[in-house]
């Protein structure tokens, strides 16, 4: 049921995505949905990687973020 409905749902979006990953060595997937069972293996055939802790990864890259416009003297806005 889950490869009917990656097939369904995103093989469509990360065919066009891979038209901008001709200088990338892969595309990066995070989220919650990133961890269900048996989506990394269809993920892979599209080039496409899980990342490591994908639940937290958008939290982690956010804070960094936000880290680097308060060092330049800019502040985080929301």
């Amino acid at each position: 049921m889950l490869k009917e409905w990656f097939t369904e749902a995103f093989v469509r979006p990360l065919q066009l995505a891979n038209k901008f990953m001709k200088t990338a060595d892969a595309g990066l997937v995070f989220g919650g949905g990133a961890m269900l069972p048996g989506i990394e293996p269809l993920l892979r055939k599209y080039n496409f990687r899980v990342v490591e802790d994908p639940v937290n990864a958008n939290v982690q890259g956010l804070y960094e973020i936000a880290k680097a416009l308060v060092a330049k003297g800019g502040q985080a806005s929301g």
